[in-house]
């Protein structure tokens, strides 16, 4: 299993281009872009159970229309 930080880090990584992405097109995220940011949140949730910390990521997850 990958160690917390690099979990961190990608999902950050996802978070920061879905930001991105959005900042700059008038339209959301490619929906493949938030599923791997779906996908790296439960990684890192999966490796800290019970750690309250991981949903701060979240809180931050767009919605695709």
């Amino acid at each position: 299993m990958k160690c917390k930080e690099e979990l961190e880090k990608e999902a950050e990584f996802w978070l920061g281009y879905i930001s991105d992405w959005e900042s700059k097109h008038n339209e959301p995220a490619p929906e493949r872009a938030q599923a791997l940011l779906d996908n790296a949140l439960l990684k890192l949730e999966s490796y800290c159970p019970g750690n309250s910390q991981n949903l701060t990521f979240q809180n931050n997850k767009q919605t695709i229309h």
